[in-house]
């Protein structure tokens, strides 16, 4: 999705990430099925454990927008950073975490390493997520030497330091006017914190007491989430947790390429026109959608949406997947669990350089 190869070593080589094993892509995918009851168990009990995390977040965090808003993700991903379950105020920020895992692994894995009770942080909107203030906290799952996964925690942090309080600016004509840009710092060291790490973000801010709330919310959260899962392993084995995260994805696929068969083949076009007159250039703006269906594949095609906006209305490719996650897995595939399995069946044509697809340090949303 994010238009690399990924992963760049291939999907029959596993990887040496310092703190431990990572199979291959290909192993990872092969597990023996759940039957269907201890697969409705499991699949309820690490939606539960995640629950519990997010709502841990929420209970940490003194933002407004985080405690009582709800705007606040928590997430499991398997070992390569593909959503297997999920716990969210807001949909919308569900699928653009997996960008940041894909940059962890490509570019930290071989130095410093990857390695148990690892924090990592990100806000890169070029890397995944949908604007600086959505803030991500993420860290590995290892079980004796192997890496099996991984825990992701978002918050909307308001106050990123950016050229006007509050993290989004509307006079922003770049990502560079959007605030500090987190791109996989580690906040926390094989369980330990980093107070160089923290003290370089607090001190871009304008507003330190209130990120570190939100930083500290998300490493709670994570806390809760890795001791569950350590004892979901301990009663269950790992081979059945490793198993679950991947049958997860597969069984949300399947309901969803079953969901585009019951449906008629077909193309439809819809045009939106936006007066976003917050940038320097005031006009209509158009947002084109063709939605082709064929069997079990949908095509969403933006091909005639306008040109990048010089003001604040953008997405990046990301912020674009998580706008399309949020349509279809709370209209399409409304009964089906939301995870990384339901778009496999979408394909997504998002023209470089229009309003869907910016190009790096165009301004956001």
């Amino acid at each position: 999705m994010s238009g690399n190869i990924f992963p760049s070593w291939g999907e029959d080589q596993g990887k040496d990430v310092g703190g431990g094993w990572l199979p291959s892509l290909r192993e990872v995918r092969k597990y023996e099925k759940l039957d269907p009851v201890e697969f409705d168990i499991l699949a309820h009990r690490l939606y539960s454990i995640i629950n519990e995390a997010r709502q841990a977040v929420m209970r940490v965090s003194g933002s407004p927008v985080v405690a009582e808003g709800g705007e606040a993700m928590f997430a499991v991903y398997d070992a390569y950073g593909w959503t297997s379950s999920l716990a969210c105020g807001l949909l919308l920020h569900v699928i653009g975490t997996e960008g940041f895992m894909r940059e962890i692994l490509e570019v930290q894995s071989e130095f410093p390493g990857i390695f148990e009770g690892d924090v990592f942080m990100y806000n890169e909107p070029s890397i995944g997520g949908i604007h600086a203030c959505d803030q991500w906290s993420g860290t590995p799952i290892f079980h004796e030497g192997e890496l099996i996964g991984w825990l992701g925690s978002l918050t909307h942090t308001a106050e990123t330091g950016a050229i006007e309080p509050g993290g989004m600016p509307p006079s922003s004509r770049s990502l560079l006017h959007e605030g500090y840009r987190v791109q996989g710092l580690k906040l926390m060291e094989k369980g330990r914190l980093n107070k160089a790490v923290q003290n370089s973000v607090l001190r871009a801010t304008r507003d330190p007491a209130y990120y570190t709330l939100d930083m500290r919310a998300r490493v709670a959260g994570l806390n809760v989430a890795r001791e569950r899962i350590a004892q979901l392993i301990s009663r269950y084995g790992v081979k059945k947790i490793k198993a679950l995260l991947q049958q997860n994805m597969d069984s949300s696929e399947e309901q969803a390429r079953a969901k585009l068969k019951s449906l008629a083949d077909g193309t439809w076009r819809a045009i939106n026109f936006g007066d976003w007159d917050i940038g320097p250039d005031p006009r209509f703006w158009k947002v084109a959608l063709t939605a082709t269906k064929e069997k079990d594949e949908l095509t969403l095609d933006f091909s005639g949406t306008s040109e990048a906006n010089k003001g604040p209305v953008n997405c990046m490719i990301w912020g674009t997947w998580g706008n399309i996650f949020v349509a279809i897995a709370s209209q399409l595939f409304w009964e089906i669990p939301g995870n990384a399995g339901m778009i496999r069946p979408l394909k997504l044509i998002a023209p470089e350089g229009s309003l869907v697809n910016v190009q790096f340090l165009s301004p956001c949303v």
